[in-house]
């Protein structure tokens, strides 16, 4: 008997490693150009290989518009807060002036919420009634 095997290429979110892991029981051919793609990111045991999750953005469109790949969407997430997160920080650091207009009154503060320039530069979430 035959044992079935699993037809994908997944990418799923490892949290013991934070970070995107590969598993895979199909055997591709090394000239295949998705086993290139993959062995530039991910090493032979499937751990991801990159300095950093936005360093994965540029690969994504190959990956995704191929049939045998599935990218799990908690790892779509993790690479889209954290390229938000670094967005933010690069805003901050390029412009730290606007602190400092928040807090000497350009923005009335909240009562009860402190400095009004504490919400600058953080992600937000908006909730309607």
């Amino acid at each position: 008997m035959q044992q079935e095997r699993f037809p994908y290429v997944d990418i799923f979110w490892d949290s013991r490693t934070d970070a995107p892991k590969l598993f895979h029981e199909q055997s591709l051919a090394p000239d295949d150009p998705l086993a290139e793609t993959l062995a530039q990111i991910f090493t032979p045991q499937g751990e991801f290989n990159l300095p950093d999750l936005p360093a994965f953005m540029p690969w994504l469109e190959q990956l995704q518009s191929d049939k045998r790949v599935q990218i799990q969407e908690a790892v779509l997430e993790k690479i889209a807060t954290r390229v938000m997160d670094q967005e933010l920080e690069a805003a901050e650091r390029w412009s730290p002036s606007l602190r400092n207009k928040v807090s000497q009154g350009y923005a009335l503060p909240v009562p009860g919420r402190g400095d009004p320039a504490s919400g600058l530069y953080r992600r937000a979430v908006l909730i309607r009634g």
